[in-house]
């Protein structure tokens, strides 16, 4: 049941996941509802927004959460965005925005590193940090 202005709202077989939700109305924004009212935190912490997994509100939200969290994963933006928002089927819903870290192709190895009639080391490159400090003698 939905609970609006006073009102029980029945919800369709489709939509009773959302009753474990204890789901409230509140302008017009559903919410989950619960036994947080006396808790001393934030109005959006005691009643999160419920959000569908597979909405473009959802997908903007999830971007916006994993670029203030600084790109930390997928774990971190979950529960990050859990503070404010309870997505259904939250965990595929960042995990599919999140996607996946793609294989990195490396290019061909250079002729000079392949040819066989050279001893190894024969060809090397030195990469220095910073600048060289000539050594004084008096």
């Amino acid at each position: 049941m939905l609970k609006a202005q006073g009102e029980a709202i029945r919800l369709s077989k489709k939509k009773r996941a959302l009753g474990k939700l204890n789901p409230i109305l509140v302008d017009g924004v559903m919410r989950v509802g619960g036994r947080l009212e006396r808790a001393f935190v934030e109005f959006d912490v005691k009643h999160p927004m419920i959000l569908p997994y597979d909405h473009r509100f959802t997908d903007l939200v999830i971007m916006q959460q994993h670029d203030e969290v600084g790109y930390s994963g997928m774990g971190h933006t979950w529960s990050s965005l859990r503070q404010r928002y309870w997505i259904i089927k939250g965990g595929v819903a960042v995990r599919r925005r999140n996607g996946f870290l793609g294989k990195q192709m490396l290019a061909d190895l250079p002729a000079a590193r392949l040819q066989t009639n050279k001893p190894p080391f024969s060809v090397v490159g030195v990469d220095y940090f910073g600048h060289f400090l000539e050594a004084r003698t008096k």
